[in-house]
């Protein structure tokens, strides 16, 4: 019961998020013609690219976590078809099976699936750490536009939601608690003194790959909007990015994050790019990692099939 009233929450957020989304669109006098620029045309491919990079990046993550779970060696082809396969299973909707697909592919190749759970776990305890922390790091004043922007948006109601989101997040650590008691003894049982430097090193890997999926944004952003923008206004729109990509992933009922990630860049970013330019910088990055994650499993089948069966 408390799993179903979760999730029909996060499924009206995100079908409220589509709906504004759709009228932007329908309202607005998007220019559709810029996207056949050489420059925006060059930028998708280059953005493309970079996300299958990601892809690849967090596969190597995910084997890391693995091996710091495990303590074993594990082939990474073996790792990239389990973590590629799944990942496009996040288009499904519920956007379950990419968080448990991973158990399903791991079962053929005889891992152990606690460590498999452990390291999805884990990816998502450094993605997310690292995703708040970045903005702190680079530039915190983007936070005080999310409060300007929530205050805006809420009104007097502001203090009364906020606390009503502490209290909610409260409670579901306790209603939780011995699930994530269970999660972290099993995610604890196999550290050593020896894995501070491994685990050092993965957040680094983490990082890489959250500012290089930054990068792939600000890509598209820099060739559709033309704008020659400073250090400062380009590690802003990197960052917010970022926030955005966060927003989408905790959202689990947004397949991939669609609708929930694009609301929200449009809100970090409207003071900054106009309002029909921004919109379709938004909606051309979705299809550029749509087709990314697309190319990166046929990539991963092509392999299979050329390279032969992959052993465990």
């Amino acid at each position: 019961m408390k799993n179903k009233i979760i999730k029909l929450f996060f499924l009206a957020v995100t079908f409220l998020c589509l709906i504004f989304l759709g009228r932007s669109i329908i309202n607005l006098d998007l220019n559709w013609l810029i996207l056949l620029e050489k420059g925006v045309l060059i930028s998708f491919f280059v953005s493309s690219a970079i996300v299958i990079l990601c892809i690849y990046v967090g596969a190597y993550l995910y084997r890391k976590n693995m091996e710091l779970l495990t303590g074993k060696q594990i082939q990474q082809r073996v790792i990239n078809s389990i973590y590629i396969k799944a990942n496009i299973g996040k288009y499904l909707p519920g956007n379950v099976f990419h968080f448990a697909g991973r158990n399903l592919l791991g079962k053929q190749f005889k891992l152990d699936q606690k460590a498999l759970l452990g390291s999805t776990l884990l990816l998502h305890i450094q993605t997310i750490t690292l995703s708040l922390l970045l903005p702190l790091m680079l530039n915190i004043n983007i936070y005080r536009e999310i409060i300007t922007l929530l205050k805006e948006l809420l009104g007097r109601i502001y203090f009364f939601t906020v606390g009503g989101l502490i209290i909610a997040i409260i409670l579901l650590f306790i209603l939780f608690r011995k699930q994530i008691a269970i999660h972290t003894k099993d995610l604890l049982m196999h550290f050593t003194n020896k894995s501070t430097g491994k685990i050092i090193g993965n957040f680094i890997i983490t990082g890489v790959y959250l500012i290089l999926y930054g990068i792939s944004f600000f890509i598209i952003t820099y060739a559709v909007s033309g704008n020659s923008w400073g250090l400062n206004t380009s590690i802003v729109i990197i960052i917010s990015f970022i926030l955005a990509w966060l927003c989408g992933l905790v959202i689990i009922g947004a397949p991939g994050g669609i609708g929930v990630r694009e609301v929200v860049l449009l809100f970090l970013l409207r003071k900054m790019i106009p309002e029909a330019e921004l919109l379709i910088i938004v909606v051309l990055h979705r299809f550029c990692t749509i087709s990314a994650d697309g190319l990166s499993f046929i990539l991963e089948l092509i392999k299979e099939k050329f390279i032969g069966k992959i052993d465990g």
